[in-house]
């Protein structure tokens, strides 16, 4: 059985490796098209297309099957699309990459870099959620994030060899190992990254688009007890096939001091809420956030 399990993972490095050569060799925005059309096209294969229609029709129980389907459409094509731009973004120079983005709210990250503040920046998974620390670091922070390492071993290491290589930010696998590694960096004066909108067995229960969902109070715990302010921040993929970050007015360590965990991490997902209804097709819908 492990060695079936390892013929198939090796399987699937080939394909991966492949495609991302091919999506390499064509231009940028022609690379986007076919990947995104691809994935959409096979979407109905695979099991997490039933999660994202689940996931669709209880969040928006009003909406039509034509409206349902064509978020769920667009969900996968942003995939596609982010496939298709970590093979370029892999072989691009940083300068290159920040061409494609205009970042609105950079008064507030020249202002945490002026006062030599180290921060945690929230975001989800949202357009092409890898970009933001891509950017932050290009812009002048020492990040750091957390990540969950890929199923199959050896696409994982590939990713991750990019990431460490492109991005200059610290990974820590999501463990205890790797909670303790992230702390002891904020610890140290470096700013961290999170994505807050995964599934969690625990926490706390806030409620996210109108349902109960576990939240980690994990970012809650390093903000209160290091004194660090929580920055909004999250990537929006533009029409012609660039991108804008939006960073938001950081919720300083002293706003949150007196507060319950439930009711920060209320406003953290309220904030995610806000960003999801105003473009949904960019969300990653294929995860179970409510299970």
């Amino acid at each position: 059985m492990r060695q079936l399990k390892k013929i198939q993972h090796k399987c699937e490095y080939f394909l991966f490796k492949y495609f991302l050569f091919i999506f390499a060799l064509l231009p940028y925005r022609l690379s986007g098209s076919l990947a995104s059309f691809l994935l959409a096209s096979l979407s109905h294969l695979f099991g997490a297309n039933k999660i994202a229609k689940k996931n669709l029709e209880m969040v928006f129980p009003n909406h039509s099957k034509a409206q349902i389907d064509k978020i769920r459409q667009e969900s996968w094509e942003n995939m596609g699309r982010n496939f298709s731009e970590y093979a370029h973004f892999a072989k691009m120079k940083p300068n290159e990459i920040r061409e494609k983005v205009n970042i609105k709210g950079k008064v507030y990250l020249e202002e945490l870099l002026r006062q030599n503040k180290n921060v945690i920046f929230f975001t989800a998974h949202y357009s092409n959620w890898e970009l933001s620390s891509l950017i932050l670091a290009i812009e002048g922070f020492k990040m750091n994030g957390i990540y969950r390492p890929a199923n199959n071993s050896y696409i994982d290491k590939k990713v991750n060899l990019a990431r460490k290589t492109n991005l200059n930010v610290s990974l820590h696998p999501k463990s205890r190992v790797g909670s303790i590694s992230f702390v002891k960096a904020i610890k140290a004066g470096e700013s961290g990254g999170i994505l807050i909108d995964q599934k969690y067995r625990k926490g706390v229960k806030v409620s996210f688009f109108g349902k109960k969902a576990f939240s980690s109070t994990f970012i809650v715990n390093i903000a209160k007890k290091y004194k660090v302010s929580l920055v909004p921040a999250h990537v929006e993929r533009l029409k012609n096939g660039d991108f804008e970050f939006i960073v938001e007015k950081p919720i300083t360590a002293e706003s949150i001091e007196h507060k319950t965990d439930k009711q920060i991490l209320q406003k953290l997902n309220k904030i995610l809420e806000k960003w999801i209804k105003r473009n949904p097709g960019q969300w990653f819908w294929v995860h179970n956030r409510w299970g």
